[in-house]
């Protein structure tokens, strides 16, 4: 039986689901051993092949140049012996790398005649090749590796990379959810309100700012229209996202529900009835990739606000939902007005067939299992 093992930063946050789903996926076809810096949420993501790795250089000068130049100096003794001393006892035949950053802390420190796959996310393939030169030299590097072969999240991802690395093969790889956890109401109240969600942190890219403002445009231009917007999700932007909502005098509409867990997602996507998400290319250049949560979304049955934004195209079609242009509050206005009385039941379906866990993991091990060969 192949085993792989799993490299990540943390293992499980709940905004990182979906390494815990792939790999609970593909432990069903292979042995999984999972190697990650911190171990969190053990309870609500229980998996017992974890082993804790040293990720921090052991030396206070290259720590300092690693996290001041993005990852330049990547060699570590200590992780190096370590990683050695259990790749040989569990019989590693593939390592599966989640995030460029992890990738780079871990590459120089593995036998080099183990293949390797690295994921590209998001923010590994947006921001930080805007905000280093040396991240992009060091990835260069990296990835002129015979075995090392980059995976990306979406075509907008790849396309991203292509600009950075035209003559590396970069394979598309999407990520699923577990469509039996995220299942439509079997019955939904009607109130006579139309409920609006968005589940996220609350950051830059998430355009949570402009859908509050559109919100608060809406409302003006539309007073007979009830709504409720609940914005799911923990982050740096909580106060002033909270601020704007307050100044509008829109806490009666608007709602921050704060983070919960998988279960909770479930229920609140349960009965809603729109979901919305603005994503933006962040001033610093960070973007998404293929957000997990429009997919849980789908998956409920739940039609799409959301923008012609890296991925996201790939995944919502015109019969799934409205995309509009980023940072464009009279586009969502429009949208969430014409999306009021949408009704689609193609949504699940399209998540079951092309995004759902299975068949992302069959893809994966197909993949894997044609490297190693």
């Amino acid at each position: 039986m192949i085993n792989v093992a799993v490299v990540v930063e943390n293992f499980s946050p709940l905004s990182e689901t979906f390494v815990y789903n792939q790999v609970i996926g593909l432990s069903k076809k292979c042995n999984v051993h999972v190697f990650c810096k911190r171990r969190t949420n053990s309870n609500l993501f229980p998996f017992a092949d974890v082993t804790k790795i040293e990720l921090v250089n052991p030396n206070p000068l290259k720590e300092y140049l690693i996290k001041r130049f993005v990852y330049f100096f990547t060699s570590n003794s200590v992780l190096k012996s370590q990683l050695k001393e259990q790749f040989s006892k569990k019989k590693i035949d593939l390592v599966l790398i989640h995030f460029g950053p992890s990738f780079l802390k871990v590459h120089k420190n593995i036998d080099p005649n183990i293949p390797r796959i690295v994921v590209f996310h998001g923010y590994d393939a947006s921001y930080l090749f805007k905000k280093s030169p040396f991240y992009v030299h060091a990835m260069r590097k990296a990835l002129g590796h015979s075995n090392v072969f980059p995976f990306a999240v979406s075509d907008g991802i790849r396309n991203f990379m292509l600009e950075k690395f035209p003559n590396k093969s970069i394979e598309k790889h999407y990520l699923g959810i577990d469509t039996n956890k995220f299942s439509p109401s079997l019955k939904k109240e009607n109130t006579g309100i139309k409920k609006f969600i968005q589940i996220s942190r609350l950051v830059e890219k998430k355009g949570i700012e402009f859908t509050i403002k559109a919100f608060v445009e809406f409302k003006r231009l539309y007073p007979s229209k009830n709504f409720k917007f609940k914005i799911v999700g923990s982050g740096p932007l909580q106060e002033p996202l909270s601020n704007i909502i307050t100044s509008n005098d829109m806490t009666e509409e608007i709602e921050l529900v704060g983070a919960v867990d998988q279960l909770e997602v479930n229920r609140l996507l349960q009965e809603s009835d729109i979901y919305i998400q603005h994503s933006i290319t962040a001033n610093n250049g960070d973007s998404e990739g293929l957000p997990i949560s429009l997919m849980e979304a789908m998956s409920v049955g739940l039609p799409i606000v959301s923008t012609y934004h890296s991925g996201i195209p790939e995944l919502v079609l015109p019969e799934n939902g409205i995309l509009t242009k980023e940072k464009d509050i009279l586009g969502i206005v429009k949208a969430i007005d014409k999306i009021w009385f949408w009704e689609t039941n193609q949504n699940r379906e399209r998540i079951i067939k092309h995004f759902s866990i299975d068949s992302s993991v069959s893809s994966l091990y197909s993949k894997i299992s044609k490297l190693i060969s």
